[in-house]
């Protein structure tokens, strides 16, 4: 018995069946994508990469599992953009203190100095 001698009824049963079973067996694009690669695409600015790299650095043990749970909370809700302050503020309510390197910058007859220069040329 060949596809064509089916009832009408099997065929389009049959076929349901196959284009259901073709769609569940394909994984879609974001599930394979690397989930650092998904989180890195959806920061919108240098800091947030920065933020991201530090807590990297500082908690190498926990973050990538944090990374995975963050790519796939970006995939199922269409995340758009995660700032600088969104994402420590993430990281601050998961217990892990994201300590960043602090910069102090002087203005000083119009070009940006760094404080410890400021404090070298007041001596």
């Amino acid at each position: 018995m060949t596809f064509e001698d089916l009832p009408p009824e099997i065929r389009l049963k049959l076929l349901r069946l196959q284009k259901k079973m073709l769609s569940r067996g394909k994984p879609r694009e974001e599930e394979r994508k690397d989930p650092r690669q998904i989180v890195l695409s959806v920061l919108s600015d240098e800091k947030a990469v920065e933020v991201l790299k530090a807590a990297e650095e500082q908690f190498s043990q926990v973050i990538d599992k944090v990374i995975e749970a963050l790519a796939k909370y970006i995939v199922e809700n269409n995340v758009k953009s995660i700032d600088a302050y969104e994402l420590y503020q993430l990281f601050l309510a998961l217990g892990l203190n994201v300590r960043l390197p602090l910069k102090i910058k002087v203005v000083k007859g119009g070009k940006e100095i760094s404080f410890e220069d400021y404090i070298k040329e007041k001596e």
